[in-house]
C-alpha cells in the first residue's frame, strides 16, 4: 500500500488513508482498495488515472445512501441501532412491550405500528413517522441551543481540521 500511496502522490492526489478490502468469509485480501484523499482542488483528476503499479485500474466514487436512516430492532425508533439502545423493547409486529422474537400475534391478525399506532409493522417504510424522520421533523429530537457567544472580528477558530464533507472517497479495483 505504500507503493500505491507513493505513486498517487507522484500523480498529484495525496492519499490520507488506503484500506485493502478482504473477503467477508475467507478473510483473503481482494483486489479492491478504499482510498481517502486529502481535500484538494485537483482531487477530481484522480478519475483520469487508468493504471497504477503497472496494473489497469477502475476508480469509482463511494456509494452512500443518504436517505437511509438507522432503525433499531429493539425499541423500533429511528436514528440508532440495537447495539446502542438501552430503551425498553417494542414489538415490530404488535407494538407490545416485548421482544419481537417472543411475539404470539397470529398471522391473520393485523399488525400494529409501535411508532404511530397504524395497522402496519413498525419497520414499514410507508409509515407517517418514518416520512417525518426523512423530512427532518423528528418529534423526539429537541432543537440545539447555541450557548457560545458570537465570534468577534479578530476571532480565529481553534479547529484547523478539514471539513469531513470535503473529504472525497473513491474505490480502486484492479482489473
Amino acid at each position: 500500500m505504500k507503493g500505491i500511496r507513493q505513486e498517487l502522490l507522484e500523480m498529484g492526489p495525496v492519499a490520507r488513508n488506503i484500506v485493502n478490502a478482504h473477503h467477508r468469509q475467507t478473510k483473503e485480501p481482494l483486489n479492491l482498495f478504499s482510498v481517502d484523499l486529502e481535500p484538494a482542488d485537483n482531487n477530481k483528476d484522480v478519475y483520469n488515472i487508468t493504471a497504477l503499479q503497472n496494473k489497469i485500474i477502475l476508480l469509482e466514487l463511494a456509494r452512500v445512501n443518504k436517505k437511509q436512516v438507522p432503525h433499531c430492532v429493539r425499541c423500533q425508533q429511528y436514528g440508532h441501532t440495537r447495539t446502542y439502545c438501552n430503551k425498553p423493547y417494542a414489538c415490530v409486529k404488535c407494538g407490545g412491550s416485548h421482544n419481537s422474537s417472543e411475539c404470539v400475534k397470529q398471522k391473520d391478525m393485523p399488525a400494529k405500528c409501535a411508532l404511530c399506532g397504524g395497522n402496519h409493522p413498525a419497520n414499514y417504510k410507508g409509515c407517517e413517522h418514518y416520512h417525518n424522520i426523512i423530512k427532518g421533523n423528528n418529534p423526539h429530537r429537541t432543537p440545539t441551543i447555541n450557548t457560545n457567544p458570537l465570534p468577534t472580528e479578530n476571532h480565529v477558530p481553534n479547529n484547523t481540521q478539514p471539513n469531513l464533507s470535503q473529504q472525497q472517497r473513491c474505490y480502486a479495483e484492479v482489473v
